[in-house]
């Protein structure tokens, strides 16, 4: 079976190796919790990318997940796969990426209350995408982490580009990224707290 082109699905896999778990499930995003799940729906952030949102139950508290997949070009360009030169393709990218980040926010503060924000961001640390999440939230691997954190590629990791973020309510106890090979990207583990 093919995902996202050239991709197998990962959702399967992830979600054999947690039973018992909920999970809500968007076209290219996934939520699994070991707490119950509530209001799955599915968000633009852009013509061509959604968030999957949800709530989650911790005893008589609810918590609000978001998960991304931000897109690098308005297209689906890719410097990998078109002969776009450099020169063009980062401004293009840059601005495709800004506008999605800008309608997360505004999703983001349609409620208040606790929330984390996760998943691939396709922007590393230094970048706009990075700086607009941080003023509202804290970068769980930046908090607690070691290293320098990489998440892509799985094989050989070049960048960190996927993130958990957390609202300022919850307490990290600590951060990594691990070395599994289901994904062609590493995933980013974090232990939190809601005190």
């Amino acid at each position: 079976k093919q995902y996202l082109g050239a991709k197998a699905d990962p959702a399967p896999t992830l979600i054999a190796a947690f039973p018992g778990w909920q999970y809500a499930r968007g076209h290219e995003t996934l939520i699994l919790s070991r707490f119950p799940l509530r209001e799955r729906a599915e968000r633009p952030l852009g013509p061509f990318r959604n968030c999957l949102t949800c709530r989650m139950r911790l005893g008589d508290r609810s918590v609000r997940l978001i998960n991304v997949h931000l897109n690098t070009a308005l297209h689906g360009e890719s410097l990998q796969t078109d002969s776009l030169n450099f020169r063009r393709y980062l401004p293009e990218t840059a601005r495709v990426r800004k506008t999605q980040v800008e309608a997360l926010m505004r999703i983001i503060e349609e409620s208040a209350g606790p929330c984390i924000v996760a998943g691939d961001f396709n922007s590393p640390p230094n970048s706009f995408v990075h700086q607009a999440m941080t003023q509202r939230f804290h970068d769980c691997f930046e908090q607690a982490g070691r290293g320098w954190g990489l998440t892509y590629r799985a094989d050989l990791g070049l960048w960190r580009i996927d993130y958990l973020f957390l609202s300022s309510e919850f307490a990290v106890a600590h951060c990594k990224v691990g070395s599994t090979r289901v994904s062609d990207h590493r995933p980013v583990w974090g232990e939190v707290y809601l005190p």
